[in-house]
């Protein structure tokens, strides 16, 4: 939660729309966060209620942690999300008809910072070389639910990828992403 509102500013500042995808367990934490990020014109998208590894989970409890965080993060944000990104990136044939249920599109990344592990100028580097036209950059703004740890490097990472790729790329959320491919999945 500290990193967040740290993040929504910078993001804010550069005038910048990101796509946040939300665990319902941490936005029943920080509704007021939730509800600032929806306010502000980001996109939503459900990242499970609890991040669980999805990797041999039952179809009930992976229909569980999606359809729990969509109860969610709907009333505080005003919006249910089309959206869907799985934890760690693990997914799992039984997570395909119940996000087809659900008219949820998944959404993977092409640039990942591994901001978890690595220093705020490791994070930068790693983003400014590796982004390319139509990227998806991944970054964590929160903690998964249960977890400790901070997300300040990703948030003073921010403070030099925002600028160097602003100067070079039109930086869009998924949605404008897929409408500029003429790909509209909703």
């Amino acid at each position: 939660g500290e990193a967040t509102p740290r993040i929504l500013d910078l993001l804010r500042q550069a005038d910048v729309k990101a796509t946040f995808f939300l665990c319902g367990a941490n936005v029943e934490k920080y509704p007021e966060l939730a509800r600032r990020i929806a306010e502000e014109g980001h996109e939503i998208g459900n990242h499970t209620y609890s991040h669980p590894r999805l990797l041999g989970r039952t179809p009930g409890r992976i229909a569980w942690e999606i359809e729990r965080a969509q109860r969610v993060i709907a009333p505080h944000t005003g919006r249910a999300p089309k959206l869907f990104r799985p934890p760690y990136g693990l997914r799992w044939f039984g997570l395909f008809p119940i996000l087809k249920r659900n008219s949820m599109l998944m959404v993977m990344w092409s640039v990942n910072a591994r901001d978890w592990q690595r220093t705020p100028q490791e994070i930068a580097e790693r983003v400014l070389r590796e982004t390319r036209t139509g990227s998806v950059i991944l970054l964590h703004d929160g903690i998964p639910p249960g977890e400790q740890g901070s997300r300040a490097a990703t948030a003073e990472a921010l403070e030099n990828i925002l600028p160097a790729l602003q100067g070079r790329y039109r930086l869009v959320t998924i949605k404008e992403m897929f409408a500029r491919e003429n790909h509209q999945p909703w």
